[in-house]
């Protein structure tokens, strides 16, 4: 690879255990390069203190997340399938009309995130997955322990086994029982590639681990529309400037040379989004790339697009008090209150 480079572009974290990758051109040839995979969910299950019978559930149920599925002609069957769905229901969600959850922008003090992100996202996502309202919030809430695992660490086997089977069970008798809208995605990706349990489990991974990052994306939205009043952005360059996530990882599988840098096998690399996103244009990293590429954004895209159809109703408002909760795994704001200027 022949491109100019600074030593902080890629060097060993000891502390981390893993190269840290701040160049994009590197970045994307990883994403793209044989060498590294996003199969790395097993060995880190193996490694939990619960019984074997906990730790094979959860291998075959977080295997089966197309983020981290093993790489090759499967993976990209079924991926090929979520497209297909996806296309499909995004092509009737396009022609409807949905509304920014009754913004309510009839008080003086607005409570962002609880009055107009979280009734958006429960406006907009049950209607793509085709589910109700009702129906998508159980979801959530009986699947916490799956995202907490992944966002806290939290390893805790019966837990995460007990919500897998329930978060299942709970999907497959919305199925037999028929209470999906045929026009919805949920319903589209089983014509597409049917009701197997690799199935309700990538549905389980979008429908569950999908709500907080997109939650995010609107709540930086709102956020970046109340800091630059002209309106003139794109919904892609607040994509590319607030990521949910900080970085992506991947393991090497075969020893690979980055100028002077080798990277060895088993060794782990993290792609530091926040940083190289600032020498990229359209989303830059932010959904990935590569075979890995998330599918999500066309549904993310289509939801802040509407949405930002409709904040030109806060000029008249400002912010009062906002926090940002950055952790080494996840970015959102926790707060953001804004006030009526008064005239």
């Amino acid at each position: 690879m022949k491109h100019n480079h600074r030593k902080e572009d890629i060097y060993f974290d000891h502390e981390l255990n893993a190269w840290i990758i701040n160049d994009a051109v590197i970045a994307k040839d990883i994403l793209k390069n044989p060498s590294f995979t996003a199969f790395r969910k097993s060995k880190q299950i193996e490694s939990i203190h619960t019984s074997q019978y906990n730790k094979d559930v959860m291998k075959e149920f977080y295997n089966h997340w197309l983020m981290y599925q093993k790489e090759g002609i499967d993976h990209t069957n079924m991926k090929r399938s979520v497209q297909r769905a996806l296309n499909q229901s995004i092509a009737r969600l396009s022609k409807s009309s949905v509304d920014a959850s009754h913004l309510s922008l009839t008080k003086e003090q607005i409570n962002v995130v609880n009055d107009i992100s979280v009734p958006f996202l429960y406006s907009y996502l049950p209607r793509f997955y085709g589910i109700s309202k009702m129906d998508y919030k159980n979801l959530l809430d009986i699947g916490v322990p799956l995202i907490d695992y992944i966002m806290l660490d939290n390893q805790d086997g019966d837990e995460i086994v007990k919500s897998i089977h329930k978060t299942r069970n709970y999907l497959i008798d919305l199925i037999n029982k028929k209470k999906l809208d045929p026009n919805g995605f949920v319903w589209k990706l089983l014509e597409e590639a049917g009701q197997t349990m690799e199935v309700i489990d990538i549905l389980l991974n979008m429908i569950i681990d999908g709500h907080r990052p997109f939650l995010s994306s609107v709540n930086a939205l709102i956020y970046h529309t109340l800091n630059n009043k002209d309106m003139t952005f794109k919904v892609k360059d607040v994509l590319r400037e607030y990521p949910p996530f900080p970085y992506i990882r991947r393991v090497c599988v075969n020893d690979t040379k980055y100028h002077d840098v080798i990277i060895k096998e088993e060794q782990h690399v993290l792609l530091m989004i926040q940083n190289i996103n600032t020498d990229m244009n359209r989303y830059g990293l932010t959904f990935g790339h590569g075979i890995h590429y998330c599918l999500g954004v066309v549904i993310v895209t289509l939801g802040l697009e509407r949405l930002y159809k409709q904040l030109d109703v806060l000029k008249d408002y400002t912010i009062k008090e906002y926090k940002w909760s950055r952790t080494f795994s996840f970015n959102e704001l926790t707060i953001l209150d804004i006030e009526k200027r008064l005239p």
